[in-house]
């Protein structure tokens, strides 16, 4: 472990974003104090955190996302992906890069390429199915924050749910849509490189890499991974889904890019614990 440092990482504490950025700075033992905080309710802290000059917008983000790291220079990382290569290059070497030279262009066309085409499509339905069970809601803000931003986050959820809708694009049309392009991505992904997934492989090469990582923290949302498995946010219990959600759940968790995602918290994300 590292020596402690005045690095802060501030995150939406169940986000697959931000657990992305939590394990590579974890998979590098760089120490940090987390700030976790519930959608919407992030935004003060973030801008407070930026000094009101904010991060970068995608299409998949805005200005007031999370993850936010405050390095121990003075720096603030306003990425996820930005977050791991920082790990990487500060802390990695030969041995533990996640970007090993000879893969470096592959792995990183699939990082963008699962941020692109993944992580915005199994956020969307995990939140349409989630918004409207308060009880499910209640227990993910109970179990991932303070007692008193929960309880901020619970009494507001009518009014959350209404922004959350609006900003991530979530209603039955689009969820459906996001749930046929999260298939589509995961078979063709499988037809692609399933093969090399058997007997302990990976997606690139033949270690674990950002490509892996990102793999994971991109499909979670539709995994549901719980802490015993790795994840180190807590999301929820797949027996406690509505029936359409957890027949997406399992559906996702059978298939070998499912497989491949859970082996990888189970195996790499347990090796680096926050």
């Amino acid at each position: 472990m590292l020596q402690a440092s005045s690095m802060q990482l501030v995150t939406i504490a169940f986000s697959h974003y931000n657990e992305k950025a939590r394990w590579g700075l974890d998979r590098f033992g760089v120490v940090y104090r987390e700030r976790a905080c519930l959608p919407l309710l992030h935004f003060p802290v973030v801008m407070w955190t930026t000094r009101f000059r904010g991060g970068r917008s995608d299409r998949v983000s805005t200005r007031w996302s999370t993850p936010v790291l405050i390095t121990d220079e003075g720096e603030r990382l306003c990425d996820s992906s930005a977050i791991v290569r920082y790990a990487d290059d500060r802390h990695g070497d030969e041995a533990s890069t996640l970007y090993p030279r000879e893969h470096r262009a592959e792995i990183e066309a699939l990082e963008q390429r699962l941020h692109d085409r993944m992580g915005a499509h199994s956020r969307r339905v995990a939140y349409f199915h989630l918004l409207p069970e308060r009880a499910l809601i209640a227990a993910l803000a109970r179990n991932n924050v303070g007692s008193f931003q929960a309880a901020v986050f619970v009494r507001g959820l009518p009014l959350w749910s209404r922004v959350l809708r609006r900003a991530l694009g979530i209603d039955r049309a689009r969820a459906e849509a996001s749930a046929a392009k999260l298939r589509q991505e995961v078979a063709q992904l499988d037809e692609r490189i399933g093969d090399r997934l058997g007997e302990g492989g990976y997606l690139v090469g033949d270690r674990f890499s950002a490509a892996d990582l990102t793999l994971a923290c991109m499909l979670a949302p539709a995994l549901l991974p719980s802490q015993d498995e790795g994840y180190s946010a807590y999301l929820g219990r797949v027996d406690e889904l509505p029936p359409a959600a957890r027949a997406l759940v399992e559906e996702m968790r059978q298939t070998r890019i499912g497989q491949h995602a859970l082996r990888m918290f189970a195996e790499e994300r347990r090796r680096s614990p926050p």
